[in-house]
């Protein structure tokens, strides 16, 4: 019998589509030659269903990470909630509490007394509170503010000036705007290693 017959084919093209290797290392790992790696890879078209399981892998990591990222939201957004709930129950329960205040006798001995005035330090206090708990409901949410909305406007008219300004050829370099134009991504090549796996496989498409 001869060894091609007793190799196991299955579990190399699983670990070709599930792994890293390449047929060349594939071949070395279980001592056959690259030709007959390429003789069953080629029309089992090993490579394309490398690149479709690696997409599978993709969108389910993708998912996972979405689930995880709507748990900590509703967490977080829960616990907002309740601080807030806290303030409101707090200011409802004590009406006085903004007005009380901590008075010290001749003798240094302290005392609270509710006056008229105001304690501007506990209403400063409690609207860091506030604003500390908005802005990180806006973070969670993503919610942009009017002056993020303000200097993202103001970077797409920055950058379609540097475009009309290099459609017309005028030299931008001494504006100092840092504007540097990309050329498009591509789709992703195979690595050299693959790219003839990938024009093999290709063939019996």
């Amino acid at each position: 019998m001869s060894r091609d017959a007793t190799t196991d084919w299955e579990r190399i093209k699983a670990e070709y589509i599930t792994g890293e290797m390449s047929y060349r290392d594939l071949a070395d790992k279980y001592g056959v030659t690259v030709n007959a790696v390429h003789h069953h890879a080629t029309p089992g078209g090993w490579y394309k269903e490398r690149m479709a399981y690696r997409k599978r892998v993709a969108k389910k990591a993708v998912r996972q990470a979405e689930n995880k990222d709507v748990k900590t939201l509703t967490r977080l957004l829960s616990i907002i909630d309740t601080a807030i709930d806290q303030v409101e129950r707090s200011l409802r329960d004590d009406p006085d509490q903004l007005h009380r205040h901590i008075l010290r006798d001749e003798d240094g001995a302290e005392g609270e007394e509710v006056l008229r005035r105001t304690d501007w330090q506990a209403v400063r206090y409690m609207a860091a509170a506030v604003k500390d708990m908005t802005a990180t409901a806006h973070d969670l949410l993503r919610i942009r503010t009017r002056a993020e909305e303000d200097a993202m406007e103001l970077s797409w008219a920055r950058l379609e000036l540097d475009r009309q300004k290099a459609a017309v050829g005028a030299d931008t370099d001494e504006e100092g705007t840092g504007v540097v134009y990309l050329p498009p991504v591509a789709d992703a090549a195979p690595p050299p290693e693959e790219a003839g796996e990938a024009a093999e496989d290709g063939k019996d498409s």
